[in-house]
């Protein structure tokens, strides 16, 4: 077939559009087989991995030795919070009902009877039926308490109580916010002595009113 110049150049001229276009096309193909790839992944994960907001767990939830995967809820403390503890070891804290933070953090819900979360530790851990430093509540000393002639504090059933008195003094009212009131030089009623807070020494004892040696 006989090409005129014309036509000749008119071919020269569509040879680069058409390069132009078979380039687009491969682009377009390419772009296309990694879309198709990468909706091929997604819909493997879709449909052997755990829905959103849930969190794949190897369990061995029968006791019967064998461990099997199941999709747990990832704000539920008993196989751990977050989704990035692939262990889904449950929030251990102690002396404490576990929760989970919206970040995926084990926090303490609420405390067992007794106990209160007073240090920076993870959970309650402070008995505040018996630290003196924190008896009832967090940070309530009873060291600070401004009782006469105390030596030593206690701490019982969440109450401050005197530990022992300073010496030659004693408790003799029974009274604890008013501390070892008595003087050993005084006398401590026993049901004989007319007064109710002085005491005897305690090598003494009360007899008529009066301190004799015991």
């Amino acid at each position: 077939m006989l090409v005129k110049a014309s036509d000749s150049n008119h071919a020269g001229s569509f040879r680069p559009r058409a390069r132009r276009s078979l380039r687009l096309a491969i682009v377009a193909i390419g772009a296309y087989a990694v879309l198709a790839c990468t909706l091929v992944v997604g819909s493997d994960e879709l449909t052997q991995g755990c829905p959103s907001g849930t969190k794949r767990c190897d369990l061995d939830e029968d006791g019967d030795g064998v461990f099997e995967a199941s999709c747990k809820p990832n704000d539920v403390p008993d196989y751990g919070c977050g989704n990035t503890d692939t262990t889904c070891r449950p929030c251990a804290l102690e002396h404490a009902q576990s929760g989970c933070s919206g970040d995926g953090q084990c926090i303490v819900a609420a405390c067992e009877g007794g106990y209160s979360d007073c240090t920076d530790d993870l959970g309650c851990e402070t008995d505040i039926r018996s630290d003196v430093q924190n008896c009832g509540k967090c940070d309530e000393s009873c060291t600070i308490l401004p009782w006469n002639g105390v030596a030593t504090f206690l701490c019982g059933n969440e109450n401050c109580n005197i530990g022992s008195c300073e010496s030659g003094r004693r408790n003799c009212d029974g009274i604890r916010t008013n501390g070892c009131e008595c003087t050993s030089t005084f006398c401590c009623d026993d049901g004989e002595c007319p007064c109710e807070s002085v005491c005897c020494a305690e090598t003494e004892r009360c007899s008529n009113g009066t301190c004799v040696p015991d």
